[in-house]
């Protein structure tokens, strides 16, 4: 019944995403995965990108991605933090966090996820490498992106392949869409401090 309710909660959010993907957009707010790369003049720019370069995908891979998530837990247990309350997907009042390095920076997001009765019980995690979305944990999908913001893997709760480009059709482009239409706009009603 849990299960049941959070794919009402999730196609519910991806219904107003792409609802929302047919209006206009102030572009001066839009940030899309090219904007959000980074200072090439730092060290950290080029510092371990988790090596999803690999075609194949298997245990070894998921232990790495699990150990970045840790190591980007860590980092964000350290660095700044926002919390508010924002207008998201059409959901007042979303609770939302963003860590950040000192150059305002993204390390991790989370915002709340509601249920039909409009009660947060949830919430989706983004993690960033070198401030680029990289990691996207919802409830029951995970969504790992390449260094050019492209969707590379979308795996089930248990980090297995769910779905294929090839088998998802233009559903795996949309869930793509989806994450970078959130993370803009989180991005740009958040203000770091």
């Amino acid at each position: 019944m849990k299960r049941e309710f959070k794919l009402i909660i999730i196609a519910s959010f991806i219904f107003t995403i792409s609802c929302k993907q047919n209006q206009p957009k102030d572009s001066e707010n839009i940030i899309t995965p090219t904007n959000l790369t980074p200072d090439k003049t730092k060290p950290e720019a080029n510092s371990d990108q988790t090596e999803m370069n690999d075609e194949s995908y298997n245990d070894e891979m998921v232990e790495k991605i699990i150990k970045k998530i840790d190591e980007i837990n860590i980092s964000a247990s350290q660095s700044n933090k926002v919390e508010t309350k924002i207008l998201l997907s059409e959901i007042e009042n979303t609770p939302v966090t963003v860590w950040y390095n000192n150059d305002k920076t993204p390390i991790k997001a989370e915002f709340g996820v509601t249920d039909d009765g409009g009660e947060f019980t949830g919430k989706f995690t983004l993690y960033f490498n070198n401030g680029k979305l990289w990691c996207s944990d919802w409830d029951l999908a995970k969504f790992i992106f390449d260094e050019n913001g492209k969707l590379k893997y979308w795996l089930d709760d248990s980090w297995k392949i769910s779905e294929t480009e090839e088998t998802a059709g233009p559903y795996f482009k949309q869930k793509e869409e989806i994450n970078f239409n959130i993370l803009n706009e989180i991005l740009a009603k958040v203000k770091f401090e």
